[in-house]
């Protein structure tokens, strides 16, 4: 999947999109000539004059009805026609603008109707991780061609929406054990006991305690069961894993990848890629010179290893 990247002063782009409903949409009215007052979708919460079936905001352009539903996991558009019937989408094609409220940066994305032998046949579907986005409002223009009745004419609709946070499973703590050798790294860039905020080694050996897939080093014997009491809290105030050299078993990854999002150069033109673990996935860059750019902007140049661009600029 996609991933949806702002400067990190913005916010900033985890869970897949949610699997496409099946049921056929209710008819979406008409605004001319009528005043609605706003209401909530009872499923989703999303507050719209029309709310669409599947919670999204509906836009009416002659007989064409397009509902915009944007979630955490990505962009819906459900086509269909005055009176509720699916309008196919099969070859339809678009391209989609986002924008979070307050930053001037929008983002393009290419639009094609839902993948799958179960897809709907009236919804285009764009994937897009926006979980960094949760809590902001995102706004959401999509010019369509190819809509059948229409023509060559091109369509645009909009949409906005407040993306809602993620549902993910609570971070539970594994069991503690004395950190080894082999945890020097890590160690190193935690640095700090984030339980007594004293350095890590300064009273023996830390203690490594599993949470989710990292690991929160402490101080002492006495600070684990605030660890474990409270993961989440914890795990939050972790530095982002380190930067290692790539190996064998990312061979695959990096010729998916192909290039440095950084500085738009072939993976392996100077010598053994760089792998840098982000949240949600993993930016392989080209250099070590390059990890600071990941670090400072991790969704931004993660989007762009998704989608193949260069996030140089």
């Amino acid at each position: 999947m996609r991933r949806f990247a702002l400067p990190a002063a913005a916010l900033l782009l985890a869970p897949a999109l949610a699997a496409a409903q099946t049921a056929p949409g209710r008819s979406a009215h008409d605004h001319a000539g009528h005043n609605h007052a706003a209401r909530a979708h009872a499923a989703t919460g999303a507050v719209c004059e029309e709310c669409g079936a599947h919670g999204g905001e509906v836009t009416a352009v002659g007989h064409l009805r397009c509902e915009t539903v944007l979630g955490v996991g990505g962009v819906q558009f459900w086509l269909t026609d005055a009176e509720g019937r699916p309008v196919p989408a099969r070859g339809v094609r678009g391209a989609v603008s986002l924008q979070v409220a307050g930053n001037p940066k929008s983002y393009r994305y290419d639009l094609y109707p839902a993948a799958g032998a179960n897809a709907p046949s009236n919804l285009l579907a764009l994937p897009l991780d926006l979980s960094e986005a949760a809590g902001q409002e995102v706004a959401v223009a999509a010019r369509l061609s190819g809509v059948p009745g229409v023509g060559s004419n091109v369509t645009t609709v909009r949409g906005a929406a407040t993306i809602g946070a993620p549902q993910a499973a609570p971070l539970t703590a594994g069991t503690p054990v004395r950190a080894t050798d082999g945890d020097a790294a890590l160690i190193a860039a935690q640095k700090d006991c984030p339980v007594m905020d004293e350095p890590l080694g300064s009273m023996g050996v830390p203690w490594k305690i599993p949470v989710g897939d990292r690991a929160v080093f402490v101080c002492c014997k006495g600070c684990i069961k605030k660890v474990v009491a409270e993961p989440a809290k914890y795990v939050a105030m972790l530095p982002p894993p380190p930067a290692t050299r790539a190996t064998d078993a990312d061979a695959a990854a990096i010729a998916a990848q192909a290039t440095c999002p950084v500085m738009d150069e072939p993976l392996g033109s100077m010598g053994v890629p760089w792998k840098v673990p982000v949240a949600g996935g993993t930016v392989f860059v080209c250099c070590k010179g390059c990890i600071k750019r990941v670090h400072a902007e991790p969704m931004k140049y993660l989007a762009a290893t998704q989608t193949g661009d260069t996030a140089r600029n």
